[in-house]
């Protein structure tokens, strides 16, 4: 697990949490497509399980397609390969 690799599932739904790091939270937007809860804080995470236990269940669908969309944006390999590409100056180079 990286710096910027959320914890937890996100992209078989919520809850998510950001890793000591501090990453997650660059992907992770709370209550749009998962939630963010502060490191180390157990009422905070038992909080946000609550919330997701009592949200109608297409709330929590939502918020899990949500999750899946962001997951499968920002992790897509080719898009990763192209933006590696273009800050060290290659041109279709990695694939």
């Amino acid at each position: 697990r990286t710096a910027h690799t959320p914890r937890g599932p996100p992209a078989g739904g919520p809850p998510g949490r950001p890793p000591p790091g501090g990453g997650g939270g660059e992907v992770i937007e709370d209550r749009v497509n998962g939630r963010l809860v502060p490191p180390d804080d157990p009422r905070a995470l038992a909080d946000a399980l609550a919330d997701l236990l009592v949200m109608p269940g297409a709330g929590r669908q939502r918020l899990a397609t949500a999750a899946r969309q962001t997951i499968a944006e920002a992790f897509d390999p080719l898009v990763t390969i192209q933006k590696l590409e273009a800050c060290f100056g290659l041109t279709h180079f990695l694939y």
